[in-house]
């Protein structure tokens, strides 16, 4: 029997650092993350998948303030096209946002466009409840970096990075600097990210 395929995330966020971050979290849960620069191309890789171009989706974590369409616009649109994950069911979408009011329920963010609210800054363990809570099936946080290599995708396409590789915590002041960091950590041994470990991100 054919061992199950890893779980698919797609990361809406205008952000550099702050996909980074994710997709790193996310690897270190087993999950394979697709990157959308904002809104508006997460629902080009939406439509991709649901046309087979690329695999579906399994969750899709969106920012709350991007160009072009905005998380709360995204949500919205995803609903009205009616988009499933891979197991048939309704597409889990997730908020990720540095503010609380845009949780399920809460005021002005659209909250009741989501199905769950992580609030940024949060933690390995943070995001692997928010996933298995809707289903996702993920690893364990604390049994250690991820087996699989994340894929990042942009638009259709998806490119492997390497396996194994955790990111080191980065702030959410000084954009320029933590990019400087990102980088040099990419360019070196980084070390593993702690399981429980806040990782601050900037909307």
């Amino acid at each position: 029997m054919p061992p199950a395929a890893a779980p698919r995330v797609l990361v809406a966020d205008d952000d550099m650092v702050c996909q980074r971050v994710a997709r790193m979290l996310l690897h270190r849960l087993g999950v394979e993350a697709g990157v959308a620069g904002d809104g508006a191309a997460a629902m080009l890789e939406l439509q991709n998948g649901a046309a087979g171009v690329v695999a579906r989706y399994d969750a899709v974590l969106l920012d709350s303030n991007m160009p072009r369409m905005s998380g709360a616009e995204a949500a919205a649109a995803i609903r009205a096209a009616g988009y499933q994950a891979r197991n048939g069911g309704p597409l889990p979408v997730i908020s990720a946002t540095a503010d609380a009011m845009t949780r399920v329920g809460g005021g002005g963010g659209g909250g009741a466009l989501f199905d769950d609210t992580i609030i940024k800054p949060f933690s390995t363990g943070t995001l692997l409840g928010v996933l298995r809570r809707h289903g996702v099936m993920v690893v364990d946080a604390t049994s250690g970096p991820g087996q699989r290599a994340t894929s990042v995708g942009t638009g259709t396409g998806m490119t492997p990075t390497a396996g194994g590789a955790a990111t080191p915590p980065l702030a959410s002041s000084g954009a320029a600097g933590a990019l400087a960091a990102a980088a040099a950590a990419a360019g070196s041994g980084m070390p593993a990210l702690g399981a429980g470990a806040p990782v601050a991100v900037a909307e």
